[in-house]
């Protein structure tokens, strides 16, 4: 009995010393119709096909596999690049096929542009979802940061600018720099390229951080 009792106590310290270390969130994806997407599509009268919800149960193992394998790295590298830990340990995304875009909060994931069955055989490659999974926990990490800083200089210098651009200026410098040093040059490349065909506040965001000023300086002031 105090053989399994001390076993037990040593697996409970061991697991709850893995929590404490861990210093970026496990994600995971979900989809469900019901209870969103049949709300979703009935308030906003926007119809849900059979063959997306399949088409994206069928791909829903892929996606979480590229994510297990790239995204780790790129969130290792944001702690890395800053020297804080995230906040958030768990991230449970919904994945939606209705009217919404990608969001942090709630934390939502559009998916219809990455099924051949909604996109006209043309989706979007699946590195941009990492891409977008990324880019979603980086507005959490970023806000948590900044959140209780009275002087963020750069903020103030585009205060002109709308809040749109400026809640994406230190998110996009810790996207690119988390990208390269993970070796995705080619995947920053498309998702970049994406930002700017969006234009608007990506696209001004981007070229803020990536033409006007050096993308270095917004990081410094998450330290």
């Amino acid at each position: 009995m105090k053989t399994s009792i001390g076993a037990y106590s040593l697996v409970t310290v061991l697991f709850a010393s893995t929590l404490f270390a861990q210093e970026y969130p496990t994600v995971t994806f979900h989809y469900s119709y019901i209870p969103f997407d049949r709300s979703c599509a009935k308030f906003t009268e926007f119809e849900i096909k059979e063959e997306w919800i399949e088409e994206l149960y069928v791909k829903m193992d892929t996606l979480q596999g590229l994510w297990n394998h790239q995204g780790p790295t790129l969130l290792q590298n944001t702690v890395n690049i800053v020297g804080k830990s995230f906040l958030k340990k768990e991230v449970h995304a919904t994945m939606t096929l209705c009217k919404f875009g990608s969001m942090s909060h709630p934390f939502l994931l559009s998916m219809r542009k990455y099924l051949s069955t909604a996109t006209g055989d043309d989706p979007r490659p699946n590195y941009h979802f990492v891409g977008t999974v990324f880019h979603e926990i980086l507005h959490i990490y970023v806000f948590d940061l900044l959140k209780d800083k009275e002087n963020v200089p750069l903020l103030e210098k585009y205060g002109d600018e709308p809040n749109s651009v400026r809640n994406h200026l230190h998110l996009m410098a810790l996207f690119k720099k988390a990208y390269l040093q993970a070796g995705m040059k080619k995947e920053l490349e498309g998702m970049t390229e994406r930002y700017v065909a969006l234009d608007g506040i990506y696209g001004r965001a981007w070229e803020i951080v990536d033409h006007l000023e050096d993308h270095e300086d917004f990081i410094e002031e998450l330290k």
